[in-house]
């Protein structure tokens, strides 16, 4: 009969493990105990001199992402990777069962790759302020030989937060056509500068580019001067360009609007509409009168606050 020793260097050549004792032989006593050996590595690399960086583990039992109560209890603490032992870590003799290898205080800037790899914050389901900063993994330690766990550690930037939420006041297609260049006004060319920020306004396949084509469709009329405000595409025409125009500027804005907004462009750009001519016998009527009031009460700032 093969003695204990043999039998386990052959299943761990048979599972491509790491037995614990390659020149085993006939020894027939029980084995109950097993290693947990953790390979650091940074950036996908073997561990590198990086300073005083250092990376702590802890072995747990217990622990889940479960709250309260998801700590575990740990078996082994105070495990430092760093440049002293390469990034490796050996614990030895821990009997069978299952264990948590646990990456604990994780320096702010590096993410544990144990998050990627069914890893889990401990205690952290239903609880109001878990530890991010700590990730583990389960390890079963079911049989005589070292169990190996990778852990890669990747350094990244955190991104720059969010621009605030645009807050400056909606105004009416009256009040882009009276502020511009093309007004016979003295007021200042705001309508030119928003156009030429935006590098023109596109409005179903006409592009706004210039301040008297703008002040053409603001006005109801088409780019020869004619008066279109019996046309429902020149109406939801104008009050999308009034729109565009508020939001370019940096004008509050909510989902009913930006929603208006883009349907509106979308059913322009489907009868083709670019400025000239009559499109009453293509446009629905009613859906572009309906965008067009959204798209007013927004201009006028009534909708979104």
């Amino acid at each position: 009969m093969q003695g204990n020793g043999k039998l386990i260097a052959t299943m761990a050549a048979a599972l491509g493990l790491v037995a614990m004792d390659a020149n085993a032989t006939d020894d027939t006593t029980p084995i109950t105990t097993g290693d947990i050996k953790i390979f650091k590595k940074v950036n996908g690399q073997d561990f590198q001199f990086l300073g005083d960086l250092a990376f702590t583990f802890e072995v747990r039992k217990g622990a889940t992402a479960n709250y309260p109560g998801g700590e575990g209890t740990v078996v082994a603490g105070g495990l430092i990777a760093d440049s002293n032992n390469t990034g490796l870590i050996h614990v030895q003799a821990l009997p069978f069962d299952t264990y948590q290898v646990c990456e604990v205080n994780i320096p702010a800037g590096w993410r544990s790759s144990l998050s990627l790899e069914g890893g889990f914050i401990p205690n952290s389901v239903g609880n109001p302020n878990p530890d991010t900063r700590t990730v583990c993994k389960d390890v079963v330690v079911q049989y005589p030989w070292v169990h190996l766990v990778d852990v890669n550690n990747t350094e990244y930037t955190e991104p720059p937060p969010p621009p605030p939420p645009p807050t400056a006041p909606a105004h009416t297609i009256g009040y882009w056509k009276n502020w511009s260049s093309c007004s016979g006004g003295k007021q200042d060319a705001l309508l030119d500068q928003a156009l030429k920020a935006a590098g023109g306004i596109r409005i179903g396949d006409l592009l706004v580019n210039n301040c008297q084509d703008a002040a053409d469709i603001l006005s109801k009329s088409d780019l020869n001067g004619a008066k279109r405000a019996t046309d429902a595409a020149y109406r939801l025409a104008a009050q999308l360009l009034g729109a565009r125009l508020n939001f370019q500027a940096g004008a509050v804005r909510c989902a009913e609007v930006v929603a208006a907004a883009d349907s509106g462009q979308s059913l322009l750009d489907g009868i083709g509409f670019t400025g000239l001519n009559s499109y009453k016998s293509v446009i629905n009527t009613d859906a572009a009168d309906m965008l067009a009031e959204t798209l007013d009460e927004y201009n006028n700032g009534n909708l979104c606050k």
